[in-house]
């Protein structure tokens, strides 16, 4: 990426800048085939006098284990706070991460809706994690090359942020259960100034595939409506910069997304992707602002994907609740709407039901082509000898075991 400037002493830790909100964080994420993922994060903020600490694995029976605490750090010297530590081996190739401490055994996820009760009801469990990873792509992000350039969350967010795809090994233990991990997996390393609640809405969804390619989308959205599409399709090795990715979401009554179709487009390939939410995990951020109690809304999506073949895929949603109602929502958002021409827009375009959609642009409506891939190409158009689940430009379907985990948890 031209845009960004990255160097191996980025892999250690940053001076904290004049920031009260500083945050410096490290997240990994994994997925086995017997059946098991998870993730974890660790993030510093040395001038509050804390870190945020998040453990959340998925079991192959269904049930989720998990940690959040804000454990008592005194500088951003390490990662090493609450049972939960992170070690860089060799900087872009080789990390690792383990947790040895207590878990929260839910046996259903919507435990997590009601963090204060879900801490004195939960069952816990001792558990020791250890991960070790192994890069399988470059290194994708760093710091903006000059002031032109966004910072890739956004100038409010953080100043750098890279990621990288993985494989991973190891091991979890949770009580008198166990399991081997031979998987695959995904990082990221962030730091900047930070509030949660900076973020109006975002969407991120991550992938592995059985093949060795993979992908990395991100949309996020400011109170205007303005959007920004970027992203990776990882292909033999390398990393094909995403310009441009439609995304539609059908929700349930509850407000929680159900079902989603997604275009991405590259320079060399297509691909269209749908799944089928089967797991939510329903999380949530809260931040004291004044007399305000600022609250984000984060939604964990594990479900299966239509790529040529049905496999399986993690997504992030993180929402700025107003009114209690996460935003980034046609069909819940209330008065006063900060979407009301997005709305009139879709039930112009599609009628009353297309409100019931998320649209991806400023025109809510289809994909208009437009000729800036490759001479004679218009966007939207598959290339030549394309079939639904190609990444290779071949026109032959990717074998899929989709792997990918996203972000952070807050306990209240």
């Amino acid at each position: 990426m031209a845009d960004y400037i990255i160097a191996p002493a980025d892999e250690g830790m940053h001076a904290p800048d004049a920031s009260p909100n500083f945050n410096e964080s490290v997240y990994v994420n994994f997925t086995d085939p017997v059946g098991i993922a998870g993730w974890m994060r660790l993030g510093n903020r040395p001038k509050e006098g804390y870190a945020e600490l998040s453990v959340c694995l998925y079991l192959p029976d269904g049930r989720i284990a998990c940690q959040f605490q804000r454990p008592k750090i005194a500088d951003n010297s390490r990662f090493d706070a609450g049972g939960l530590a992170y070690r860089v081996d060799e900087p872009f190739h080789r990390v690792s991460m383990n947790y040895q401490g207590e878990l929260l055994l839910l046996d259903d996820a919507a435990a997590l809706r009601d963090p204060a009760g879900m801490f004195e009801t939960a069952r816990r469990a001792p558990a020791e994690i250890r991960l070790d990873y192994t890069a399988k792509s470059p290194i994708h992000g760093g710091v903006p090359a000059n002031p032109s350039v966004e910072p890739y969350y956004g100038r409010d967010f953080s100043l750098g942020h890279f990621n990288q795809h993985l494989t991973v090994t190891g091991s979890i233990g949770i009580g008198a259960q166990g399991w081997v991990i031979n998987g695959a997996g995904w990082r990221d390393h962030s730091w900047g100034p930070r509030y949660w609640q900076n973020i109006y809405f975002h969407r991120l969804f991550m992938a592995n595939f059985a093949d060795g390619s993979g992908l990395m989308l991100l949309k996020i959205t400011d109170p205007a409506g303005s959007a920004r599409r970027l992203g990776v399709l990882l292909v033999e090795g390398a990393y094909e910069e995403v310009l441009d990715f439609d995304l539609v979401t059908d929700w349930t009554a509850e407000q929680d997304p159900e079902r989603f179709r997604l275009t991405v487009r590259t320079a060399r390939r297509s691909a269209q992707i749908a799944g089928e939410i089967i797991r939510l995990a329903p999380l949530r951020n809260r931040r004291k602002a004044g007399d305000e109690i600022l609250v984000s809304r984060i939604a964990e999506a594990f479900n299966p994907l239509h790529l040529g073949r049905r496999r399986r895929l993690r997504h992030e949603r993180i929402y700025r609740a107003y009114r209690r109602r996460p935003t980034g929502r046609l069909s819940v958002v209330t008065e006063p709407d900060p979407f009301a021409d997005i709305r009139a827009a879709v039930q112009r375009r599609f009628g009353p039901a297309g409100a019931d959609r998320e649209r991806d642009r400023a025109d809510p409506g289809r994909l208009e082509p437009h000729r800036d891939l490759r001479p004679g190409r218009e966007r939207g158009a598959p290339p030549p000898g394309f079939a639904p689940g190609d990444l290779s430009g071949r026109g032959q379907p990717v074998p899929l075991a989709i792997r990918a985990v996203p972000d952070h948890a807050d306990r209240l």
